[in-house]
């Protein structure tokens, strides 16, 4: 929360049988104050090219958080449902702020398996600045 914004999760968590259950929900929303207004976009669109590398230090500090030899994008790679010339999506979730940066948040299965739980991490707003649409600056004030 901010004085021009409030974040609020959207999360539920639904079994219908199998393994395991799942994460359902629209995720992080962001509401501007003075009006109440969602936030929907933070990032301008066509940006993904422009953000593979901040998507790639991003899911690469995720691992590096519970596997130890983690040095590089390539190390992470395989591992991810991507097939191997294409780009990083951005996350079905919209980003979120915080007084880092912006969040990135993948469901299950969106980029990875299950076992690698729902990969997020925040992209600077240094880093990620230049692509975040007008709403997005004015509000975060970045």
């Amino acid at each position: 929360e901010s004085a021009s914004y409030v974040v609020y999760e959207s999360r539920n968590y639904i079994y219908m049988g199998g393994a395991h259950g799942g994460v359902t929900g629209e995720g992080q929303m962001t509401f501007r104050k003075s009006d109440g207004r969602l936030i929907e976009s933070f990032i301008r669109p066509g940006s993904e090219l422009e953000l593979q590398d901040a998507l790639k230090e991003g899911l690469l500090s995720y691992y590096s958080q519970y596997e130890d030899g983690l040095s590089s994008y390539g190390d992470i790679r395989p591992r991810l449902f991507l097939d191997t010339d294409s780009i990083i999506p951005l996350p079905m979730w919209a980003p979120y702020p915080s007084g880092e940066g912006l969040v990135f948040t993948y469901q299950q299965y969106e980029i990875a398996p299950y076992s690698d739980g729902m990969p997020s991490f925040t992209v600077p707003y240094k880093t990620v600045r230049r692509y975040m649409t007008k709403e997005a600056k004015r509000i975060t004030g970045k």
